[in-house]
């Protein structure tokens, strides 16, 4: 997320409404597909946006009361991104982290060797064992289809 060269907010403080909604300008000004956007961020800013009634109110959102937050999500949309929080976060220095806006086409899965599998016995367990291996990684794909919005871990 942090090598997108679009960036909103200020490392170690959290983001704002107008920090996502920037970053949904920036998406439309690259003709992002409307669907197909996410918001990524990190425990800490979930707590703070919790706290806000734009973010968790079902009156504002819409759905039922009481199930805003599920599954990783707080509530199905805003600004039109689906919103999800995780840890697998980058973690900067100083209780920082990297959120991003970003369309699904920003970043890709890279498959460097597809998986081989290997079938073996193992002779101190009289058992046939099958193990795989493979490598892959992320690679930056439409770098105008994401947002750093930097935050606060």
């Amino acid at each position: 997320m942090s090598g997108f060269s679009q960036t909103q907010g200020t490392l170690g403080t959290l983001f704002t409404d107008d920090h996502v909604r920037r970053g949904v300008q920036y998406l439309d000004d690259a003709d992002a597909p409307e669907d197909g956007r996410v918001l990524i961020m990190a425990p800490a800013e979930k707590n703070d946006k919790l706290a806000l009634d734009r973010w968790s109110n079902a009156l504002y959102r819409g759905g039922t009361a009481g199930q805003q937050v599920s599954r990783g999500q707080i509530g199905s949309e805003i600004y039109g991104l689906t919103p999800f929080v995780t840890t697998n976060t980058k973690a900067q220095a100083g209780g920082q982290s990297d959120n991003t806006v970003m369309h699904k086409e920003a970043v890709a899965l890279v498959v460097q060797r597809e998986p081989k599998f290997h079938m073996f016995y193992d002779i101190d367990l009289f058992a046939w064992k099958l193990a795989s291996e493979v490598i892959f990684g992320s690679a930056e794909m439409r770098d105008a289809f994401g947002v750093w919005v930097k935050g606060q871990r």
